[in-house]
């Protein structure tokens, strides 16, 4: 993670680009990025509205603010998303073909993809739902008590909230 106290929208898009490999150098067919900045920050936003979405209420994010509350949770969910998408793209081109006795497919990665999804999801709904609970027994008795909570934004911590 960065040295900054603050998880912006630039960081977020480098930080997901880093764990899926996203350059010109790692893509080599391709020679280019896999996903467009904009297609990173709908990912961060599905990510996002995925957190604020579930209860009890509390530690809302915002995108426009770049206000985010477990960074790590949400980068891991934002390539999630990102992984989605990959599988909606190998589902609509998907090709397969035969040339002199040889089966040749393209776009075939999606069974792989969904396999990291299944693998990596359950993981994360569950620490979702655990770090939910803490943050609301905090604002009940003033201290965090996750050590996996960090809150990047110190300013919009509820009074009295300490995050340790």
């Amino acid at each position: 993670m960065p040295n900054s106290n603050k998880l912006t929208k630039d960081t977020a898009i480098t930080l997901v680009r880093a764990i899926l490999r996203d350059s010109p150098i790692h893509n080599e067919i391709k020679n280019s990025f896999e996903f467009s900045d904009d297609e990173i920050l709908v990912a961060l936003n599905m990510a996002v509205d995925d957190w604020n979405t579930t209860p009890p209420p509390i530690y809302a994010m915002d995108l426009a603010k770049d206000k985010f509350y477990v960074p790590n949770w949400l980068i891991d969910m934002t390539v999630i998303r990102c992984l989605e998408m990959l599988i909606n793209k190998n589902i609509a081109n998907h090709v397969a073909y035969s040339d002199g006795g040889g089966q040749f497919e393209e776009y075939d990665k999606a069974p792989m993809y969904q396999a990291i999804i299944d693998r990596n999801l359950p993981r994360l709904e569950q620490k979702k739902k655990e770090l939910k609970y803490s943050m609301n027994i905090g604002l009940v008795t003033g201290a965090i008590v996750s050590s996996e909570f960090t809150v990047w934004t110190f300013s919009s911590l509820a009074p009295g909230v300490r995050a340790f």
